[in-house]
């Protein structure tokens, strides 16, 4: 078998049977890449993956979270490095049976329908003995949820999202792994093999050790013994649903994308970015950072291996060093540093990217977004000139990245850098875009995968979202107001005063709960091009006015 399967081995504290399980990976007699992600572990854990890699003659790859994130995490940051076209994942406990790669791996290869294999697991406790007989229905459920016996195309894998990260998921009952096969089946074609090929090792309170305690086999069925409130089964449920929901839209998007451009009929592009003939950039990816490197080092290497592309990574006064491990590991990729604020300034950020971008093309994509297959074959067959392309069906997760024209960047001035905190500066520019005579495309969000993650990650200015989308409403209006009224232009100082208005303004309303009215005027100051009698002063302002709405607007579309 030529064919190369990456194995991804999630490693947390765990040194002492992480050997036993490269070992049985090495033993397969396969094209195996194997990848060890060590999830900050407090115990030599990374040493000892340090020394096998070192000791294997090139066949293992070890990899680190920047911070604690739970198996799912680490299972797609590993394969984001993975080299083979076949997956396959195994925790640092278990240990493969002989030829379990190769009769699953010659499957998928035979039968090209098949979207994965899986096989049985036989379950061993740390006594030796076994707490499942083969004919126990909770066996055969076991060796479903876990994803230790199964190996997948890296294709679909990546077309699904992933494991789920969901932190409903990080809890004593667990289930994203029983949430990616159960989504995978219920959308591809799979294939059981009916013996065991993997070794289980049971740990005192593991998640299948929680799901013997509360249950038993009887007349061939499972049987719940009881429920316990603590293991939040609703939560786990509906994050399964949320994901399976997720993955269906991106499989929908995925299909209306690969009818754009059938590979059997190569005809011309009438529009998009032409391939690369004489080695210059036509797209710059323009990605920002800022405390952000354990993302950046998962989406970071999918761009830097892209051809015809500029990458460009502004380090927004990073403390974890993101400039120098750029540096260090991709130094084609070009950096940019701003060193002078201690906060994080997302438009000031990407602007310096963008004006250091020479392409044609601009994608601002955040560091927390990975690029997926087909995002530059679909970029080469349909940009336009006349447009901006955001992702569609709409995600929040991704709701920045977007291609932009580096003419119609330099035409509207880029990012407005008077909005400063969390959301409004896409908004604002997709306007802007508008009044410029661009017109909103998309393209199949799919295409990206972001990183799911927490708030407890993001900057916020603002004592809360609420807060920071509120000023700016104010200040949104009162800019369009003032810019119809100055020709669609308004200098950065007076947009810096508009916003300095609107911080003071959400204060007054806070103060008072937002029951009291609040009034705020804009003095326009006279007309003097059109004054013809001296004698008289005509003064002008704008009055804008704050209430409770009697009831709320029907229809309205989702902010981020």
């Amino acid at each position: 078998m030529t064919t190369i399967v990456s194995c991804i081995i999630p490693c947390f504290n765990d040194a002492k049977n992480l050997p036993q399980a490269v070992a049985s990976c090495l033993r397969q007699g396969a094209d195996v890449d194997i990848i060890i992600v060590d999830d900050c572990s407090t115990d030599n854990s990374f040493q000892v993956a340090q020394e096998l890699a070192s000791a294997s003659a090139g066949k293992v790859r070890v990899l680190r979270n920047e911070q604690n994130s739970g198996p799912a995490f680490s299972r797609n940051h590993g394969v984001m490095y993975a080299r083979g076209e076949l997956l396959c994942f195994l925790d640092s406990d278990d240990q493969y049976l002989p030829d379990f790669i190769g009769q699953c791996a010659s499957q998928l290869m035979l039968q090209p329908e098949l979207a994965a294999v899986k096989a049985l697991m036989e379950v061993v406790d740390p006594d030796g003995s076994k707490p499942l007989a083969a004919d126990d229905p909770r066996l055969a459920a076991a060796s479903s949820s876990y994803p230790c016996n199964m190996v997948v195309r890296k294709e679909i894998f990546l077309a699904l999202g992933g494991f789920p990260t969901d932190p409903r998921f990080r809890g004593p009952l667990g289930g994203e792994d029983d949430a990616f096969f159960r989504t995978l089946s219920k959308l591809f074609r799979c294939l059981h093999i009916p013996h065991a090929l993997v070794r289980h090792n049971n740990r005192p309170g593991s998640h299948l050790e929680t799901f013997l305690a509360h249950s038993r086999a009887e007349g061939g069925k499972i049987i719940f013994t009881h429920r316990d409130p603590a293991l939040k089964e609703d939560e786990v449920i509906a994050a399964t649903q949320d994901y399976f929901s997720r993955a269906c839209a991106n499989l929908s998007s995925l299909l209306r994308c690969s009818q754009l451009a059938p590979p059997e009929l190569p005809t011309p592009a009438k529009h998009g970015v032409p391939r690369s003939a004489d080695g210059k950039p036509r797209i710059a990816f323009v990605t920002t950072c800022k405390n952000r490197l354990h993302h950046l080092q998962q989406t970071l290497p999918l761009l830097a291996a892209l051809e015809d592309v500029e990458v460009i990574v502004v380090d927004y006064a990073c403390p974890q060093g993101t400039a120098d491990w750029v540096n260090q590991h991709y130094p084609h990729v070009r950096v940019i540093r701003i060193n002078d604020d201690p906060g994080f300034h997302v438009g000031r950020a990407r602007n310096a990217g963008a004006k250091a971008a020479t392409a044609p093309w601009l994608c601002f994509i955040d560091a927390d977004v990975a690029i997926n297959a087909g995002l530059m074959s679909w970029a080469t067959e349909n940009l336009r000139a006349d447009a901006y392309h955001r992702p569609q069906p709409y995600d929040g997760e991704a709701y920045g990245t977007f291609f932009c024209p580096r003419a119609a960047f330099l035409e509207t001035e880029g990012y407005d850098e008077a909005i400063r905190g969390w959301g409004g500066e896409d908004d604002d520019f997709y306007w802007r875009l508008k009044l410029a005579g661009y017109r909103e495309d998309s393209y199949p969000s799919c295409l990206v995968s972001p990183i799911r993650h927490g708030d407890d990650e993001r900057y916020f200015e603002a004592k809360d979202k609420s807060t920071s989308h509120h000023i700016y409403q104010w200040y949104s209006i009162m800019k369009a107001d003032m810019m119809a009224i100055g020709n669609n232009h308004l200098p950065l100082q007076e947009r810096l005063t508009l916003m300095k208005l609107s911080r003071e303004v959400v204060e007054q309303i806070e103060q008072t709960g937002g029951q009291a009215n609040t009034e705020l005027f804009l003095n326009l100051g006279e007309r003097m091009d059109t004054m013809r009698y001296t004698g008289w002063e005509i003064q002008r302002k704008l009055v804008y006015r704050h209430s409770r709405r009697a009831a709320p607007l029907p229809n309205e579309t989702p902010t981020r």
